[in-house]
């Protein structure tokens, strides 16, 4: 990884979503063929560290998987 100034933005884009879902390999996991994966929002799960994101990220998890 090379350095870069604080704020300076990344080169290129993060994959997302768009570049798994349609290849043969995601579809080969077994969690896929259960049905136990969710589309989440990038931004609180993979972008944020802050309280607020981390609110976000549990408020998901417990809708999700109940208390």
């Amino acid at each position: 990884m090379t350095p870069r100034p604080v704020g300076q933005a990344r080169a290129r884009p993060l994959p997302g979503a768009a570049t798994y879902l349609p290849d043969p390999l995601w579809k080969e996991l077994g969690a896929v063929h259960a049905g136990h994966t969710v589309t989440v929002d990038d931004d609180p799960w993979y972008l944020n560290a802050g309280p607020t994101a981390v609110r976000g990220v549990l408020r998901d998890i417990t809708g999700r998987l109940g208390r």
